[in-house]
């Protein structure tokens, strides 16, 4: 992936926290993706204000990727955020899933 950082699960699913986060004014979420092969499918991510038992802030389904080619999906926020700290829930949206899929970025505006 050309030198750059990016998470991926070991498993059907995982959790990405990032604590220090001002979510005052943010109104999206843009998630930066990519896998080696298409995804046979897709991954489910949703983003929680604080901790998985916060409250949601959205999730987008990402079905559709191309081989060695990254994509982008928006999480539009469900209402107005006050809090700090954001949690990405990533999981497969089917466990037969075989397909490794990186996030590769975020983006809040």
């Amino acid at each position: 992936f050309g030198g750059r950082k990016f998470a991926i699960m070991s498993g059907s699913a995982g959790v990405i926290e990032f604590g220090n986060v001002n979510l005052i004014g943010i109104r999206s979420i843009e998630i930066n993706y990519a896998s080696q092969s298409p995804l046979t499918k897709g991954y489910i991510v949703e983003a929680y204000e604080g901790s998985v038992n916060g409250k949601k802030i959205g999730e987008v389904d990402i079905a559709n990727t191309k081989a060695g080619q990254g994509g982008k999906a928006v999480i539009k926020a469900a209402g107005p955020m006050t809090g700090k700290g954001i949690v990405f829930r990533i999981r497969k949206a089917d466990p037969t899933e075989t397909v490794v899929m990186a996030l590769t970025g975020i983006r809040l505006s």
